[in-house]
């Protein structure tokens, strides 16, 4: 939590260069339409759900301005500890971060005028859930404004592990890839259907989409963003066992595939969807 007047923000002072120089190249597309779609008035009582480390937790806040206070909501110990030290550092004092998940908030009934998820709603363990919670925790009248992205997402690449199952004969893995996918990214309809169960209107989804670009398989596969957030459900639709022999073709495949095309680009689309508490 931060509190007290807002302070003068030195530029050589302790964490400052961090507090700046940390978004993510993943975070940011997302978060950059969803800001365009936020409704800003002051004194508005809004809620970041899967806050991470601070995106756009602290850019919404400052934006806002301080006659408004503005939570962050997400289970990550580390990632709720490095929003705080940011906000400090950056003299934002309408900030509050708390440890907890989506399915069931810390907040009494009708708590927000607004509530924002940048590309965080995909990830809990249960979204109608969370969506059930969401309209609960919004005032009627109040806004939901949030990213996901979509199956398509990195089709390049799945179009190629798909092809390196198959050449091994592993066609048995290949409706986990399916599987996995649709755990973390339901199609825009389904999104919306469920927004609209969970007492919300849908008032404008917008589709949108950028690319990611590598010079080769190896650099791909060997990306700190890749090896944190995805190596890890890639490797468990082959398992242990299979993995190794998988990712070694896999990776070569890759490799010529960049070879031969100037390098790799994976496409990333995505919706950016704002409604209304009914």
């Amino acid at each position: 939590m931060t509190s007290g007047r807002r302070k003068n923000f030195n530029p050589d002072g302790p964490g400052s260069a961090s507090a700046l120089d940390e978004l993510s190249l993943w975070s940011a597309p997302f978060g950059l339409a969803l800001l365009d779609e936020v409704p800003y008035r002051p004194c508005t009582r809004a809620l970041d759900l899967g806050s991470g480390t601070g995106f756009p937790l602290l850019e919404l806040a400052e934006r806002l301005g301080e006659s408004s206070r503005v939570y962050g909501l997400d289970p990550w110990r580390g990632g709720a500890r490095r929003a705080v030290e940011k906000a400090r550092a950056r003299g934002i004092s309408n900030v509050l971060v708390l440890r907890g998940t989506a399915e069931r908030m810390p907040f009494r009934d009708g708590a927000f005028d607004l509530l924002v998820s940048n590309n965080g709603l995909n990830n809990v363990a249960h979204l109608p859930s969370a969506l059930s919670e969401c309209r609960r925790v919004c005032r009627a009248g109040g806004a939901l404004v949030m990213t996901v992205n979509l199956p398509g997402t990195m089709a390049e690449f799945y179009a190629a592990y798909r092809e390196t199952l198959h050449e091994l004969g592993i066609d048995d893995a290949l409706p986990r890839i399916d599987a996995h996918i649709r755990k973390k990214r339901l199609p825009a309809y389904e999104t919306l259907d469920l927004l609209r169960e969970h007492g919300f209107r849908v008032e404008a989804c917008g589709e949108h989409s950028f690319s990611m670009r590598y010079a080769s398989g190896s650099a791909l596969l060997g990306h700190s963003f890749i090896r944190l957030a995805f190596m890890g459900p890639w490797r468990e639709v082959v398992g242990a066992q299979r993995e190794v022999k998988v990712f070694d073709l896999l990776k070569e495949k890759l490799n010529g595939l960049a070879a031969s095309t100037g390098g790799l680009v994976l496409t990333v689309p995505y919706i950016c969807v704002r409604c209304s508490a009914v």
